[in-house]
């Protein structure tokens, strides 16, 4: 799992990184592609609203993530980054998408299912 915030740090780096979290459209995209592929009530997709999306991990989720990343940083091609770095990158990305849903409110639908599903 620490591997995807690693790559949300990465990603937050790079130009593409920077416009995605300014995109509203995407942002609902995702949100709408996560309740089509993946709605299990233990996911709470529900709870996916734009403005109070949860990026950061919290808890004593952070202390198994660090565990994670230790044991699985030897995969990271190049020099890997620190992981209090990716924890702030975390907290940026969260704080970012908030504030652009924030400017310009909208909900998100019931996902619709899938044609494979049916």
């Amino acid at each position: 799992m620490s591997r995807h915030y690693c790559d949300l740090h990465c990603l937050l780096g790079s130009d593409a990184g920077k416009a995605a979290l300014e995109d509203r459209d995407l942002g609902d995209d995702c949100v709408h592609h996560a309740r089509m592929f993946f709605d299990r009530p233990d996911y709470d997709l529900v709870s996916a609203i734009a403005g109070s999306f949860a990026v950061a991990p919290r808890g004593t989720m952070v202390d198994a993530l660090r565990r994670d990343y230790d044991a699985t940083r030897a995969m990271i091609f190049g020099a890997a980054p620190a992981f209090d770095a990716i924890l702030a990158s975390a907290d940026r990305i969260e704080t970012r998408i908030n504030a652009t849903a924030a400017r310009r409110p909208r909900s998100i639908g019931p996902a619709t299912s899938h044609p494979m599903r049916s």
